[in-house]
């Protein structure tokens, strides 16, 4: 094999070579547009630079996957609750000999200083950036985010693979993706005077109000729990301090994968406090595993990578953080007309690996989201803002008001407008600053500016009495006009994922008042969060919950705008709990209040621990997949809480939003549980046999086998009440590829437009 020749950039990136003619120089070019908030740094990465990929190949027998999870949770099959072990699941779906073989070839292409570790359905590559950049065709550079401790390797916008390899590959992951997963949780600041302190959720309030035993002392079955953590990590000595106040008898948690507290900087500690102290104070005596991802994982890295490394797998995981579910390019700026990006297949790929985990007997817990019903407002912007004197309650922004916060802005006489600024965080990486500018000048009798905080237009005047007109800068035209609602345009909610994927338990937050007195959290009612909560924009509504939303949307689908929302997709949370003032301790501040449903959905996780330990111990299937049993529960397992909307954000009020109301809703679900009634119903409704083993032979035993082999070249380095807008027809669900802003999917066989 003839060794690449490497290209420097100086002064800007690593950038790739031509490869031996080991394959035809035809190539398959992925491509994406940088979404909001990321920044290319200017500085040059070394060439010796490590740099990490995930080569995910194309599984096969998804159908008869899917078929085996419809089984296994319809209580009238025989097969249900007969789970199988990772291992027989992995055997399924295996990629072909063919895949392994030609891709294995490819990736051999690389200099002989690098790490090649051999997964189930997977090739993990661990290399130098020179090396990357040589074999996928690009260049790599530093990429940051408000939300990591610190920058990131990833490629630019395109990368590519021979064509030979199309039937083969999957996605890759890592160094191509740009994931910056957003902590559900928020510290209460000082400054606000509005906070309701009235209800701290310590834990002896939470046993009384949602009829918790405090007597429980686990452990008997023999199972585990765990918290998925991304670029954060606990403190060992808070949650010693935790544990002393709260009289909590828990094992040490047994931590795997990156501890980013070493790093330099370190990353932050409080989410996995809170994750990790709530988790073991309502589930005590559990065995509980933390997993560490770094910076640049998000669920499918986590899930085929560091959660496979356990040494057994976990029957409960919480994940109290979220990303946008889909992202399309603003308008037409810089997009061409397809505007969807080859790597969406991410939350494809995902997908499988959470169905994997389900069919062992796992059940996911997600916080639904801490922004509202628009938990990402800045991907689209198309939802009209109040003219409030709601706007950055906490502060920090750098104006407290704005009498018009968006435009619309059309690039090169598209007929497709751009929400501006709220859409794809357009000063950072979409518009020539030259433009904003311009605008601002025209209008300085008003002082429009952009809030660098909030991403929100400031002006003291009414959007009407701006004046607006087009600008050409560098070969483009752009005009400026009034923004006006078109829920046919673009979406008008951004959706959290991984909350809305049909196979786990999404789980809002709530604040009580006092006893049987309770709300959804919002930051209009005392707390410093608005639970999250929507229609999924690429899933389809699942059969367990049709009745259920159909039920809400004939009560109340016909008082938002037609086409804002889908009710024929993936309605979210399933169910809330407080998230409200739960007290943490942490190493660096000492005692702190949090907000979130970071609080709720590991707390609510520990509950359904505390269930499938005692199944466990008398030698019965735990819980698994338990939404169907959700939907179908008496009205005595549930507070159904019917106050407040979750239209208010981090930032801003929008004039649209959902509501609690009676009965299943997406602000809160079900509403909050009683949990002694919660417990009765699901131990009522568990198989009464005393084995999980399946019809083939399988066993539920724990054992994780998905950790994979090495081999190394060489030397060792290490109301919507019909559709939603434009979102519903032309994904292939086998390819991943779609037209513009084409979101509907099968309920297994998934596809999106592309992820962040």
């Amino acid at each position: 094999m003839r060794s690449a020749a490497v290209v420097l950039l100086i002064g800007l990136a690593v950038c790739a070579a031509t490869l031996s003619p080991l394959f035809s120089q035809q190539r398959s070019v992925q491509s994406r547009v940088t979404p909001n908030r990321w920044m290319v740094d200017t500085e040059s990465v070394h060439a010796d630079t490590p740099a990490e990929f995930i080569v995910h190949l194309q599984q096969r027998n998804l159908d008869q996957l899917h078929d085996l999870f419809t089984k296994v949770n319809d209580p009238t099959h025989e097969e249900y609750r007969r789970y199988r072990t990772m291992e027989e699941l992995n055997s399924l779906t295996r990629p072909s000999k063919a895949a392994f073989q030609a891709v294995r070839k490819w990736l051999h292409l690389i200099r002989s200083d690098s790490e090649i570790t051999e997964g189930p359905s997977f090739f993990r590559v661990q290399t130098k950036a020179v090396h990357a950049a040589t074999l996928l065709q690009t260049e790599v550079k530093l990429h940051s985010h408000p939300h990591l401790s610190q920058p990131v390797v990833k490629t630019t916008d395109t990368y590519s693979w021979p064509q030979e390899l199309d039937d083969h590959i999957h996605v890759i992951s890592g160094l191509t993706q740009l994931h910056a997963p957003r902590k559900h949780k928020k510290a209460v600041p000082h400054s606000r005077q509005d906070y309701y302190r009235g209800f701290n959720s310590t834990l002896d309030n939470l046993r009384t109000f949602y009829n918790i035993s405090g007597d429980y002392q686990g452990g008997k079955g023999n199972i585990s729990q765990a918290i998925l953590a991304f670029n954060d990590y606990f403190s060992s000595d808070a949650l010693r301090l935790f544990k002393a106040q709260y009289n909590v008898t828990a094992p040490t948690p047994i931590s795997i994968g990156y501890n980013c507290l070493n790093a330099d900087p370190p990353c932050d500690e409080y989410e996995s406090d809170l994750d990790i102290q709530y988790m073991q104070g309502l589930a005590p005596g559990i065995r509980t595993y933390f997993v560490g991802n770094p910076g640049d994982y998000w669920m499918l890295e986590a899930l085929s990578i560091t959660v496979a490394a356990l040494p057994e797998i976990p029957k409960t995981i919480s994940v109290s953080y979220g990303g946008p579910e889909t992202l399309t390019c603003p308008g037409a700026l810089k997009c061409d007309n397809s505007s969807s990006d080859p790597s969406a297949t991410y939350i494809q790929a995902a997908d499988v690996e959470i169905l994997k985990y389900v069919l062992t007997g796992t059940t996911i817990m997600i916080s639904s989201g801490d922004s509202g019903s628009n938990d990402f407002p800045n991907d689209y912007g198309n939802c009209p803002l109040t003219t409030s004197p709601f706007y950055c309650p906490d502060g920090g922004c750098d104006f407290n008001t704005s009498s018009c916060q968006q435009v619309f802005l059309y690039y090169n006489n598209s007929q497709t407008p751009i929400v501006y600024p709220n859409s794809g965080d357009a000063v950072t990486n979409f518009l020539n600053t030259s433009w904003v500018n311009a605008f601002a000048s025209d209008n300085s009798a008003c002082g429009v500016a952009v809030d660098s905080v909030s991403y929100s237009l400031y002006s003291n005047c009414s959007c009407q009495n701006l004046k607006y007109r087009s600008y050409f800068f560098d070969g483009a035209n752009v005009t400026f006009a009034p923004y006006v609602y078109n829920p046919d345009t673009l979406p008008t909610f951004s959706v959290s994922w991984p909350a809305s994927s049909p196979y786990v338990v999404s789980v809002g937050a709530t604040l009580i008042w006092g006893a049987g007195n309770e709300s959804v959290a919002s930051t209009t009612n005392g707390a410093i969060i608005s639970s999250g909560g929507g229609f999924s924009l690429i899933y389809n509504q699942p059969d367990y919950q049709k009745s259920t939303v159909d039920s809400w949307n004939n009560v109340h689908g016909n008082s938002f705008p037609t086409n804002s929302f889908n009710t024929s997709l993936r309605g979210y949370p399933d169910v809330s709990l407080s998230g409200h003032s739960y007290p943490v301790y942490t190493q660096s501040k000492g005692l702190k209040y949090f907000d979130g449903t970071s609080c709720s959905s590991p707390a609510f996780a520990a509950l359904i621990t505390r269930i499938n330990d005692e199944l466990a111990a008398a030698g019965r299937p735990t819980l698994g997949f338990i939404n169907p049993l959700l939907y179908k529960a008496p009205s005595n397992v549930y507070h159904d809480v019917t106050n407040g909307d979750i239209k208010c954000g981090e930032y801003q009020c929008f004039t649209i939003g959902f509501s609690a109301n009676q009965g299943w809703d997406p602000a809160t679900g079900f509403g909050s549980v009683n949990y002694g009634n919660l417990r009765s119903y699901l131990l009522a409704e568990a198989p009464q046999r005393t084995t999980q083993q399946s019809s083939n032979g399988g066993t539920t035993s724990g054992t994780n086998t998905q950790s994979g082999t090495n081999t190394q070249s060489g030397t060792n380095t290490q109301g919507g009440t019909n559709t939603q807008s434009g979102t519903n027809s032309g994904i292939s669900p086998v390819s991943g590829t779609a037209s513009r802003l084409s979101v509907v999917l099968p309920f297994f066989l998934l596809s999106v437009l592309y992820f962040v």
